[in-house]
């Protein structure tokens, strides 16, 4: 799909091997940002604007209202990473705050809709409080409410997400557990969970034996190296990229 879609957007126009970036997963809000984009948040430490601009300039591979959705967790990330406060409570807020405010595309201001952002946040945290203490109860809230077409919508990985972060208190162990015990589109979920929780900690909130894990599985199934993406990111910090011209 995003081979096809890159190829198109480069601006090849053999349909053999090039497609139109709209048609990407049947034109469905997906969480593909969530899962390709969130390292950008690393080149824009505490710049919330400036990270959401660059995750949507590339965000290709994002149609409706996963654009602003996705963008939007790049913007917390960064809030989260340059973040100077010493509390973890402290870091969350600035993190929930840039994903609120950030909107330099003015989603906010669109007549008769109401930004999808602010909406899916908003009932994650309801649907979290409403449960008191009961993960079944959650769940339900969940799958009957949260409007799942298919449980990789952009919506839904993003609320559930929230959900479990904020059911757990932000311990980031038991929003892992929480997470993993809904099922569905688990990797989706599991890795939003982890990368704020991650930014909000640093990279030893989670066990050696856990990262070293998923270290091994990444490079033998996919022929991918942490450390190499690591440097590739330190590396572009150093050259960042130009922001988008308005």
């Amino acid at each position: 799909e995003y081979h096809q879609a890159a190829r198109w957007i480069l601006g090849d126009r053999n349909l053999s091997q090039s497609l139109p970036p709209e048609r990407i997963w049947a034109g469905i809000a997906n969480c593909s940002g969530q899962m390709a984009l969130l390292p950008l948040a690393a080149l824009s430490p505490d710049s919330p604007e400036q990270a959401y601009q660059q995750a949507f300039l590339l965000s290709f591979l994002d149609t409706g209202q996963a654009k602003d959705i996705n963008c939007s967790i790049v913007a917390g990330l960064s809030a989260a990473i340059g973040a100077s406060h010493e509390r973890p409570q402290d870091r969350w807020q600035a993190a929930i705050r840039a994903m609120r405010e950030t909107d330099p595309y003015r989603y906010g201001d669109v007549p008769f809709a109401r930004r999808p952002t602010l909406e899916w946040l908003d009932f994650a945290v309801q649907a979290a409080d409403d449960a008191k203490g009961c993960a079944a109860d959650l769940y339900r809230t969940l799958e009957s409410r949260g409007r799942p077409k298919y449980y990789w919508d952009a919506h839904f990985t993003f609320t559930t997400a929230w959900a479990f972060l904020h059911f757990a208190e932000y311990d980031p162990e038991k929003a892992m557990l929480v997470s993993l015990a809904f099922g569905h589109d688990t990797d989706s979920t599991a890795q939003l969970v982890g990368a704020f929780c991650g930014a909000i900690y640093g990279p030893n909130i989670f066990p050696k034996e856990t990262k070293t894990a998923v270290r091994e599985r990444l490079q033998d199934d996919y022929g991918e190296s942490v450390e190499e993406w690591s440097e590739t990111l330190a590396r572009l910090r150093r050259t960042p990229l130009e922001n988008p011209k308005p």
